[in-house]
């Protein structure tokens, strides 16, 4: 389910339960999602552990580029039964966060990069059949660079995403945190972003509590 509350307490240790100023990842590692029908397995191989402190985010950047000839971190699609159906060198740099894999196996979003949660141009990745890459986001192509500039934020993570999820065969839901929403509150504010699986369009957005 990607980067939610529970899954920044596991990811992260906060040092404040309001205003987080500093934050500390665990080594990213080997990583299994399973589509909800539970025919399809999205592992990812993230960069090798001892390369990994080597690699410095840009933080103060909206682009992400590959800064080595590193065959990780990688990504494999296979089905229940062991068939692989792709594998490809993912985009991100260490790791993404998260992955969902659609009922059917033809679409496979990742969410984030290891160590700079909400940062990059690969914020949120949607890869199609055979493992092509349809369209990556920043967080600024989803939501604004306004918006961007006031979501709550730590040292190096910004707090923006609830779960995501695939409201349909077509169409991806991201769950992003309402403007001017608590991220800490009990029942926080998220908005519903509809974007076109095909082609990566972002529809419409929906308030929701």
């Amino acid at each position: 389910m990607y980067f939610s509350r529970c899954l920044l307490a596991s990811v992260l240790l906060v040092f404040s339960p309001c205003i987080v100023m500093a934050d500390s990842w665990v080594p990213s590692t080997i990583k299994s999602y399973t589509s909800i029908t539970g025919e399809y397995v999205f592992t990812v191989t993230p960069e090798p552990l001892s390369n990994q402190p080597f690699i410095v985010p840009k933080l103060s950047q909206e682009t992400s580029e590959i800064q080595t000839e590193s065959e990780y971190p990688k990504g494999r699609l296979v089905t229940a039964s062991g068939d692989v159906l792709w594998e490809r060198r993912l985009v991100n740099e260490v790791s993404p966060v998260s992955a969902i894999v659609s009922a059917d196996g033809q679409y496979v979003v990742t969410f984030d990069n290891w160590y700079v949660g909400g940062y990059g141009s690969d914020v949120v990745v949607i890869y199609g059949k055979s493992g092509g890459l349809i369209r990556d986001f920043s967080l600024g192509d989803i939501v604004g660079l306004r918006r961007v500039s006031d979501l709550p934020r730590s040292i190096d993570t910004r707090l923006w995403a609830g779960e995501h999820r695939f409201e349909s065969k077509d169409f991806l839901l991201l769950s992003v945190l309402a403007d001017g929403a608590d991220f800490y509150s009990n029942e926080p504010t998220f908005e519903s972003i509809r974007v076109r699986l095909e082609d990566g369009v972002v529809i419409d957005h929906q308030t929701s509590p």
